[in-house]
């Protein structure tokens, strides 16, 4: 029995000793610390096949207009400019179809029709301008291409090549 006091009493003491350090424990001045993140600006762009314009078939030389639209998704409020630039560089809205026969010129426009608004590729002159509202959220804007110079030309299919540029 002595042997289970003096154990007790030792476990006892380990007690009160641990409860006598706990009593004198002392909390440190606070702390903080950030945390940051930097959002960029950022867009995309979706255009390809999806945007192509098909002009359809012409048999009777006539002027043809067709229409799609690229899509950008940019950060909420970021501003930017389409541009567009045919295969032969050419950033003031024109361009050329080249296929079997004489080439056929066409415009690019943001509105309807050969007398639309052009659309080329020269910030502050023939861009579109937009605003980005966030990266999930594209906004689209439709493009317009017709014809400028006869399709009365030898048959067979005529295509180009559109860049679309986005400055931001």
């Amino acid at each position: 029995m002595k042997f289970n006091k003096s154990l007790l009493t030792a476990t006892l003491l380990a007690a009160a000793s641990l409860t006598a350090v706990s009593a004198n424990a002392v909390t440190a001045a606070p702390a903080n610390f950030d945390v940051t993140l930097e959002v960029l600006a950022m867009c995309n762009i979706t255009a390809g096949t999806a945007s192509d314009i098909d002009l359809g078939k012409v048999d009777d030389g006539s002027v043809k207009t067709g229409s799609n639209t690229i899509a950008v998704a940019c950060s909420s409020g970021t501003t930017y400019d389409i541009g567009l630039t045919s295969s032969t560089d050419e950033t003031d809205g024109t361009g050329t179809l080249t296929g079997t026969g004489t080439p056929i010129g066409y415009v690019l426009t943001q509105t309807a029709g050969a007398d639309g608004t052009p659309w080329g590729d020269i910030v502050d002159t023939n861009t579109m301008a937009g605003t980005g509202t966030g990266v999930t959220t594209p906004v689209t804007h439709t493009v317009y291409a017709t014809t400028t110079t006869s399709t009365d030309v030898a048959p067979g299919t005529y295509a180009d090549t559109v860049t679309v540029n986005v400055t931001y």
